[in-house]
């Protein structure tokens, strides 16, 4: 799913994937860097075809998401993503889109400085 109308233009590079009440996330246990952009291969109406596998951390379910460049990658149900209460189970919901900025990168673009400039190099780093 896009972010909701009415949200800052910082979210427009995550999408959040939902299936039926279930609301999916990255974790870090599952050996991928959450933070990383990704291009989700979605249908025309943006519907994803997850795959369901065994999970290969603790959780309910895990699915391996398809992307545009035929790779995919791995997510699980939120409700036990990041249960383990510290820096091995960090979890995203919104996930970034491969030319979203990073975290850092919003926050400067969002609390600018005054006399601040933005070069293409800086812009370049995302």
């Amino acid at each position: 799913m896009k972010s909701p109308e009415g949200t800052p233009m910082s979210a427009d590079g995550f999408r959040a994937l939902v299936r039926g009440p279930i609301v999916l996330a990255r974790d870090k246990r599952l050996g991928w860097d959450i933070h990383v952009g990704v291009e989700i291969l979605a249908d025309a109406d943006g519907y994803v075809a997850p795959t369901p596998q065994a999970p290969t951390i603790p959780a309910r379910m895990q699915f391996t998401v398809p992307t545009v460049d035929g790779r995919n990658f791995p997510v699980i149900d939120f409700e036990t993503s990041g249960n383990a209460w510290d820096a091995r189970s960090e979890r995203v919901t919104w996930i970034p889109r491969p030319d979203t900025i990073s975290p850092a990168g919003i926050e400067e673009m969002e609390r600018p400085r005054p006399g601040m400039h933005i070069t293409a190099e800086w812009a370049s780093h995302g």
